[in-house]
């Protein structure tokens, strides 16, 4: 039992290395596929053909870039203080000089409040000084000490007043709110970012340019980029003199016109045009895809003959064909849904 078993095993091998043999033939080889009985014995197929051509044309090449705004910022106060009033949302627009948040007043009134006092004090002191310096009473000495001391309590005076300001936080600029961090009740600190908030208006696209075709492109080009079937023109407007270590790309950043409908953070397809190339191209309609193979049906006469090929860059209704096919040659664009290579077709 076991033998048999085991010359079962080596049969099923065997058999699976011929088949596997066989299909590596076909695939590198390119030949036509052979005529079978079954495809000549077939009744003759309506077909419509289109000749392959060479052209040359432009090639592109696709990246990915990021939608960001040119002018954005993320808010944070200048001063120390609990937030008693937050009055923005994500999602809002806000004028330039509209007060997003507020800080607790209490703290930063008393400062004033005894700054103040001080500064009144001080003032009261050099007027006297002033009169005893006219009476030959006090010296100058005293009086320039008194005149210091006076000028240290106007300038704490001035600092408190600027630091009430500072409780009243204000947008820089037009523009929505993307992010709040902060809320009512929060400490909010220098350097802690209460929202961020960006210009719609003035949105950019961030890639990166592979180093092999960073020569493709310059300052001020002009550069299409495309989302969801839209075409955005844009400007070439910063392009990094030195590479990323790591990846070996060159950050860039291209110019929107006037583009208001697209939000921050999404992709589009920057499309950096290539030096021209000659190329042979066939219609999109004729080339078959099943799993990781593609082919195309040629009419040979009144025969459809099989081609594996392979393929390139699509442009517009047409696709690059870099092996596989010649140019001239008539590829099947109708009709070759239930094709056998080397039936009978009529055009």
């Amino acid at each position: 039992m076991i033998k048999q078993m085991s010359e079962q095993y080596y049969n099923r091998r065997f058999l699976l290395r011929v088949l596997f043999a066989i299909t590596l033939f076909v695939i590198f080889t390119g030949c036509d596929s052979p005529i079978t009985p079954t495809s000549a014995l077939r009744p003759p197929i309506d077909v419509t053909v289109q000749k392959v051509t060479k052209d040359n044309y432009q090639a592109f090449e696709n990246l990915v870039g990021t939608l960001r705004s040119g002018v954005r910022a993320s808010i944070e106060p200048k001063i120390a203080g609990r937030i008693s009033g937050i009055f923005i949302a994500p999602g809002q627009l806000i004028g330039q000089g509209q007060v997003i948040a507020e800080l607790d007043l209490r703290e930063i009134k008393a400062k004033l409040d005894q700054a103040v006092a001080i500064r009144e004090q001080a003032e009261k002191e050099l007027r006297r000084y002033t009169l005893l310096l006219e009476q030959k009473a006090a010296s100058q000495q005293e009086y320039d000490t008194a005149e210091g001391r006076y000028r240290v309590a106007k300038a704490a005076a001035n600092e408190a007043e600027a630091m009430l300001a500072y409780t009243n936080i204000v947008a820089p600029f037009n523009g929505i709110v993307t992010r709040k961090f902060l809320d009512i009740g929060d400490q909010a600190l220098p350097g802690k970012s209460i929202i961020e908030m960006e210009d719609p208006s003035a949105m950019q696209v961030e890639t990166s340019i592979p180093e092999d075709i960073i020569n493709n492109v310059t300052v001020g080009q002009l550069i299409e980029v495309t989302f969801a079937n839209s075409k955005l023109p844009s400007t070439m407007i910063e392009l990094s003199p030195s590479a990323d270590p790591n990846s070996r790309t060159f950050p860039a950043k291209l110019q929107l016109k006037n583009e208001t409908s697209l939000k921050s953070g999404q992709l589009v397809t920057v499309k950096i045009p290539l030096k021209r190339r000659l190329s042979i191209f066939a219609p999109l309609s004729s080339i078959i895809k099943r799993g990781q193979l593609e082919f195309a049906y040629i009419a040979k006469g009144d025969t459809a003959s099989m081609r594996i090929v392979r393929t390139g860059r699509v442009v517009d209704s047409q696709i690059e064909i870099l092996s596989g096919l010649d140019a001239d040659e008539l590829v099947i664009v109708k009709g070759h849904e239930n094709i056998i290579s080397g039936q009978n077709i009529k055009y």
